[in-house]
């Protein structure tokens, strides 16, 4: 295969995790704390976890199995941080999980004018059927639905320039307080969590693993480019009155034909990462729990279902909490992992290492500091 064609699936399976509901959520968080502090959490949360990024990469290349989260913690920090891996990875999971299905639901069943029960059924069949089928073909539909995604923010931003005078909101007039700056916090770094995704990374680029670091950079850098345009271009639109699903207030911005537009973005952005994510937690009770793949499938899928039968599809209020609380536990631990490994080498250290050692370290307290600031401005 064309190693080029190679990395950019991996580079496409990566930025297709991180491109899910979350980037809906972004630009009425942004609008809240205004346009300047929350690009700030943009680019500020985009190279921060850039960082975490290549130093799980660096975990999981200098380890000779492949395997997922709860797998390499249990290798280096212990088994009973592996447990909290696992119930960590779990609660983002099937969380995130269930609120892709709800919200690709609710869009389709807008566009089709049909009941979401029944949208939330066959979205979940076509995930099934991709997930069951197995890593190769799901890179390869990322990097086909990465470069529709492209497209359509491409579409919105074009139609922005041809509608607006991009006049930015400032901080919220209702909330002018350290709450409205620090809102975007959790929904912009949960947006940003796919370095679950990387141990498939590996799997893609089996015959070049060195190429592993050319796809985090790019399928990292992708998602910070796209958000910028995409938050520009909506609150260029929507300014103040952007609303908490941004597809919802560009239709009423700019029309029928657009929210039918928007609406398929949505879709297609929480479907590429409902794949990602689920491929995730199907290996991880493969490859770390010892299940065979009928049951791991499953335990993927029938969680989410559950969740969603008992009344449980309101998920973008509490997605920022998901992101602070799940996104920085796994990200910590990925830090210390990267440190033991390094350890373990019993050799001195080059300057490359040292740098990377204390932008985690540094990476550590940004991430303790997150969760209590979430916690915060929630309660």
């Amino acid at each position: 295969m064309n190693l080029r064609f190679s990395v950019w699936q991996a580079a496409a399976l990566l930025a297709g995790t991180t491109i899910g509901s979350g980037i809906l959520g972004v630009p009425y968080a942004i609008a809240r704390s205004g346009l300047l502090p929350g690009l700030g959490y943009v680019f500020g949360l985009g190279g921060a976890m850039l960082l975490l990024n290549m130093l799980f990469a660096t975990v999981v290349e200098e380890t000779e199995d492949v395997k997922q989260l709860p797998g390499y913690v249990s290798h280096y920090l212990g088994s009973r941080l592996r447990w909290l891996m696992i119930v960590t990875l779990l609660v983002l999971g099937y969380g995130a999980l269930t609120a892709y299905t709800a919200g690709s639901g609710a869009a389709l069943a807008d566009i089709f004018n049909v009941s979401p029960v029944f949208t939330r059924l066959t979205f979940l069949l076509a995930a099934g059927i991709c997930v069951a089928i197995g890593v190769k073909t799901v890179s390869k539909l990322e990097l086909f639905l990465v470069i529709l995604i492209t497209l359509l923010i491409g579409g919105v931003g074009i139609l922005a320039l041809s509608h607006t005078s991009f006049t930015f909101p400032d901080v919220s007039s209702d909330g002018n307080t350290a709450q409205a700056l620090l809102a975007p916090y959790g929904v912009v770094l949960f947006a940003y969590l796919g370095f679950s995704s990387i141990p498939e990374l590996r799997m893609t680029l089996r015959q070049t693993p060195d190429a592993i670091y050319c796809a985090v950079f790019t399928g990292t850098i992708l998602p910070v480019v796209l958000y910028t345009i995409f938050v520009l271009a909506v609150l260029g639109l929507t300014g103040s009155d952007t609303t908490r699903v941004a597809t919802i207030g560009l239709g009423e911005a700019l029309g029928p034909t657009v929210a039918i537009a928007g609406n398929l973005f949505a879709v297609l952005a929480m479907f590429t990462s409902f794949l990602a994510l689920a491929l995730v937690v199907k290996n991880m009770f493969e490859l770390d729990l010892h299940l065979d793949s009928t049951r791991s499938v499953l335990l993927t899928f029938l969680p989410p279902i559950l969740i969603l039968s008992l009344g449980g599809d309101d998920f973008i209020s509490i997605l920022g909490v998901t992101g602070a609380i799940s996104g920085g536990t796994m990200g910590i631990l990925i830090v210390l992992m990267f440190i033991k490994i390094k350890n373990l080498q019993q050799k001195p250290w080059p300057l490359s290492t040292w740098l990377l050692s204390g932008g985690g370290i540094f990476l550590i307290g940004l991430l303790l500091l997150g969760m209590v600031v979430e916690l915060f401005t929630t309660l």
